[in-house]
């Protein structure tokens, strides 16, 4: 009998004495996407000598999708650099419909330069309305648009 309680006794003993493994820590979090800053200016010279910029106007700041890319090309001729009167755009752009929202816009100040602070790594356009003087009086109506890519290493 005391043989059976002392193997009892030792397999009570060791049942008591289970060790359990800890599990390893939860990973970090990833680190928030790194981000980066546009700074810009919208100008065009004619070779008559006629400046435009986007000083006291707006620019757009779209993300580049399959739907914009062919947008682009459509309102513009080209979906990477384009100059085009605003009244073309504009006919052409009813035709389409709405698209898709700008992500964001920027005011350029009087020298015709933008910023965008923190943008996401990603393919954008970016679009101006230009505007300027020629011989004493103030010309609008051209709007340009320009494919930029942003990456990080």
């Amino acid at each position: 009998m005391m043989r059976k309680f002392g193997v009892l006794s030792v397999g009570l003993l060791l049942a008591g004495c289970a060790t359990e493994s800890a599990a390893p820590p939860p990973a970090p979090p990833p680190p928030p996407a790194a981000t980066a800053s546009i700074v810009g200016t919208a100008q065009f010279h004619t070779p008559e000598g006629r400046s435009y910029s986007c000083a006291g106007v707006s620019v757009a700041l779209v993300v580049e999708t399959p739907r914009t890319r062919q947008r682009m090309t459509t309102l513009y001729g080209s979906p990477e650099h384009a100059l085009a009167p605003v009244a073309d755009v504009r006919a052409r752009s009813a035709a389409l419909g709405a698209g898709d929202p700008p992500l964001s816009s920027a005011q350029c100040d009087a020298h015709g330069v933008f910023a965008f602070p923190s943008v996401d790594p990603g393919a954008y356009y970016l679009i101006a309305r230009l505007r300027g003087t020629y011989a004493g009086r103030c010309c609008s109506g051209w709007w340009c648009a320009q494919v930029k890519s942003i990456t990080f290493a």
